[in-house]
């Protein structure tokens, strides 16, 4: 049986290649996922129920320290009646503001990130 010896040159500059451009996607599509959630976030505080204006300035984007993930959040120690404002209580509609602002903008967050891909692969 004959052996047939590949010689590849040029591999690890090639490897290089690969890892700069993946490095490049992932902070491409990292500040697009931020883009959207600003876009969120924006649209959150166009519809939250205004009293005193207490929820309103808790409405925040939170980094996860994963990459393309942002959390858009209202509340907390501040307003930590935010969860009944969104859900209601069996004495009060709910007054969905996050996830009506998400959902909203949810077409809108896709598109960007499909054209922001295309323009990556292009």
């Amino acid at each position: 049986m004959a052996a047939v010896e590949i010689e590849v040159q040029g591999i690890d500059k090639f490897l290089r290649m690969l890892e700069t451009a993946q490095r490049s996607l992932v902070e491409e599509l990292d500040a697009l996922i931020d883009s959207g959630a600003k876009l969120v976030k924006d649209s959150a505080e166009t519809l939250v129920p205004v009293r005193t204006g207490n929820l309103k300035s808790t409405i925040r984007i939170e980094e996860t320290g994963k990459p393309m993930e942002r959390l858009v959040r209202a509340g907390g120690k501040q307003a930590p009646y935010a969860p009944f404002v969104e859900y209601g209580t069996p004495r009060m509609a709910a007054q969905s503001f996050m996830r009506a602002a998400a959902e909203a903008r949810g077409p809108e967050i896709e598109k960007l990130v499909l054209e922001g891909m295309r323009r990556l692969f292009e």
